[in-house]
């Protein structure tokens, strides 16, 4: 087996293929088939397909498609079966994909993100990991996921309802040998700028900016998170297990657009207790309609690790965030 040797991580709630996706066997071989007119069942419900290109594979008709059902309940199709090596438990996997949900929402893409993502396989939810582990590189499939093998009855607020149905257009890259099989190369902040993955282009200028980040006169945690409030909001503030409606951009410390809300379609949901330490404590403390500037250290955010090709190990990382709103549960 002929690996490429990467550092590989979730992104978290950025990226909601990653930590909860399963599917495995033969399937049929077809075309791609077209995209529908699509109507979200979910309230607040962000979908992408407004920023999605239409020459990534489309939603379709799934009733039309001639599923193989696995023995665990997972449904798969090959759209064209590859010809390289195989996933191995224990490595990472190179991945084009777009998530579904069954009207045909976009709740997920790297599409739109302009390269592949990596994952680790065994990271994957249940579904994602049996569907990806039965591919061989270079092949195209279509994997519908039961809310028993996706992210069951918790769902991910704004993005995916309790008990849904997801569907998977994946293609498989590459195999990918996971951190620490070798000495992996330093990557800096000037590095992942150059490289041109950066989301900087396409901005809009009336989002909050970068600016200079020496002249914020910020509020250090006992963590060591830094704050500073451009507004303090005077509605409600997040508990623990609520959920939060935000408009943000995550900056490196050069200046650096790795991900942002403003490119999308409008603000984005995240359930509050499974965001990264220093984004939980940052936006823990503000009320609704808070506006504030949150400076994480490596420790607080995506440590040694980092994200490969978009955050360096130990980074320092900046977001703006605006708290549009708190979602308690039982009133998703």
């Amino acid at each position: 087996m002929n690996l490429k040797i990467r550092r590989f991580m979730p992104l978290f709630a950025a990226v909601l293929i990653l930590v909860v996706i399963a599917c495995r066997g033969g399937a049929g071989v077809g075309d791609q088939v077209d995209v529908p007119v699509f109507t979200p069942t979910v309230s607040p419900q962000t979908c992408l397909n407004d920023r999605y290109p239409s020459d990534a594979p489309q939603f379709g008709t799934d009733s039309s498609i001639a599923y193989t059902t696995t023995a665990s309940g997972l449904q798969i199709f090959d759209h064209e079966i590859g010809t390289g090596d195989a996933p191995v438990a224990g490595l990472g996997v190179s991945l084009h994909y777009t998530g579904f949900l069954t009207d045909g929402c976009v709740f997920d893409t790297s599409y739109i993100r302009f390269q592949p993502t990596l994952f680790g396989l065994s990271q994957l939810v249940d579904g994602m990991e049996e569907g990806v582990s039965g591919m061989l590189v270079g092949g195209k499939r279509r994997i519908s996921i039961p809310p028993a093998l996706g992210y069951r009855d918790a769902g991910i607020a704004g993005r995916i309802p309790p008990g849904a149905t997801i569907i998977f257009e994946v293609e498989l890259l590459e195999i990918v040998a996971s951190a620490g099989s070798e000495p992996a190369a330093i990557t800096t902040a000037a590095d992942i700028l150059a490289s041109g993955v950066c989301g900087n282009h396409d901005y809009p200028s009336d989002a909050p900016q970068f600016g200079d980040d020496d002249s914020f006169a910020y509020m250090t945690t006992q963590t060591g998170l830094q704050i500073f409030d451009h507004e303090v909001g005077t509605g409600e503030m997040p508990n623990p297990q609520d959920a939060v409606i935000v408009n943000y951009t995550g900056f490196l410390i050069n200046g650096c657009i790795f991900d942002t809300s403003y490119t999308r379609s409008g603000s984005i949901t995240f359930q509050l207790n499974q965001l990264i330490p220093g984004m939980a404590e940052g936006m823990g403390t503000m009320a609704i309609g808070g506006k504030r500037r949150i400076s994480i250290p490596g420790d607080l955010a995506y440590g040694e690790s980092g994200i490969s090709g978009l955050i360096p190990s130990n980074a320092t990382i900046i977001f703006e965030v605006e708290l549009v709103d708190v979602v308690a549960p039982g009133r998703r």
